[in-house]
């Protein structure tokens, strides 16, 4: 036992030259929340009840909506301070001037409407000259206040639920690469973050795992013959948080720490990566507790980006679609839009909700979509194929795996719609019959 105590304390000593983890900010990102202040002074809650208004025109679901959302918006200006200098409407009930002084430093933690106060103002004659008017009262407390992604669970419900995705990749150690990714992704989860296992996701997080082997088990010239009896590793990991929509780096994060085995190297390289995940949550915690729940509150009222993907949309329907989306309630401005393989995408801003957005992409004139998939705010339609014409010839053209009942009922309804063949007819006698 004595002739191992050199080798133990000598081990102690090269442990001791952990490094703590360092956060990077990335160019021209905002600035990390790390620096926000969470004292009692400024967590505290600010009651107000805020007025909200928005153009009836001639759907009263979509101006109650557009009307909450203003009054929202209108309580966090009132308890944050953030002044709006002018807003016009157009004829499309459009926001065409939105100037503002500041941008939105609070959130709403909680509201409810006022039912009294919902009414209409006639502002000039006809039917677009009516505005919806209401109140709701609001806790609004400021984006430095924010600890957890509870705090903004309103504002997370009408985001869809954004999602993110993680990739950890490591060229020399894929396995390692897959241990560090499975931890984050534990450690995300438990914080109440939505992942998604492939793209589409709403904030993707990259990693870059390195590992460098600092003492190697059975390493005979290591410093005080450390690798008589355990293995060393040193790890590095960056990792970069983007959003797939803006193309935005929103911060760089990056840790440092080592793993220890006393079985493997493989072991110990696993455990440094671990514990490089470990390091890094702790150190780098309020980028996820603060930085990404304030973005995602603050998109929640100036707007925020949705993805949109229509298959199979046929060119001269591109510029419909595109009428559509600027024409809809709390549209903001389209981001980018390309052609895909079979399909056209189109990325905007809007102030509505994700579901009330999908909503009122099912329903544009002249251009049936169908939804396939909602995931985040990421929305997949398609244009449906048209019957073909052998679907109208009559009731014996249906195609196999079609109920009994149904065949009955189509055909029924095909020879009902087939005019008498005066006294006799066809369709006198069959009810003669029965």
């Amino acid at each position: 036992m004595l002739c191992l105590f050199p080798i133990f304390v000598g081990m102690h000593l090269w442990l001791q030259g952990e490094t703590a983890p360092a956060t990077v900010p990335a160019p021209g990102a905002s600035k990390p929340a790390s620096s926000l202040s969470t004292t009692k002074e400024d967590v505290g809650l600010v009651h107000v009840i805020a007025s909200g208004m928005a153009p009836l025109g001639i759907d009263g679901a979509a101006a109650e909506e557009e009307a909450i959302w203003d009054a929202k918006r209108n309580a966090v200006e009132m308890a944050t301070g953030v002044f709006i200098r002018a807003r016009t409407f157009g004829e499309n009930y459009r926001t065409l001037h939105d100037e503002v002084e500041n941008q939105t430093v609070g959130f709403i933690r909680s509201w409810r409407l006022v039912p009294e106060s919902v009414h209409v103002e006639s502002i000039a004659p006809g039917p677009n000259g009516r505005l919806l008017c209401l109140q709701i009262e609001a806790d609004v407390a400021k984006l430095s206040a924010i600890e957890s992604l509870g705090d903004i669970r309103d504002a997370y419900n009408d985001l869809g639920n954004p999602r993110l995705l993680v990739k950890i990749t490591c060229p020399t150690a894929p396995d390692c690469a897959q241990v560090a990714q499975q931890e984050l992704e534990l450690r995300l989860r438990s914080a109440g973050y939505d992942l998604a296992e492939t793209l589409p996701a709403d904030i993707v997080l990259r990693g870059q795992l390195q590992l460098v082997p600092a003492v190697r088990l059975g390493d005979a010239q290591s410093p005080y013959h450390v690798g008589d009896v355990v293995a060393v590793y040193q790890a590095h990991l960056t990792l970069e948080a983007v959003s797939p929509w803006s193309l935005e780096t929103l911060f760089v994060a990056q840790a440092e720490a080592k793993g220890v085995s006393f079985q493997s190297d493989a072991l110990a390289a696993e455990q440094a990566a671990q514990n490089t995940v470990d390091t890094l949550m702790q150190q780098s915690r309020t980028l996820f507790t603060q930085e990404i729940p304030a973005r995602w509150a603050k998109e929640r009222m100036d707007g925020h980006p949705v993805a949109l993907r229509v298959i199979g949309l046929a060119g001269a329907k591109e510029s419909r679609l595109c009428e559509a989306l600027e024409g809809m309630r709390g549209f903001c401005d389209i981001l980018r839009r390309q052609h895909q393989a079979g399909s056209y995408d189109i990325i905007f801003r809007s102030r509505l909700a994700t579901q009330d957005v999908a909503l009122r992409l099912g329903q544009i004139p002249g251009l049936p979509l169908k939804l396939v998939s909602m995931q985040g705010a990421s929305l997949v339609y398609q244009v449906p194929r048209e019957a073909p014409s052998s679907a109208v010839r009559g009731p014996y053209s249906l195609r196999k795996g079609v109920s009994f009942h149904a065949k009955r009922t189509l055909s029924a309804l095909y020879f009902a719609r087939r005019p008498a063949r005066g006294a006799g007819g066809s369709l006198r006698r069959l009810t003669a019959r029965r």
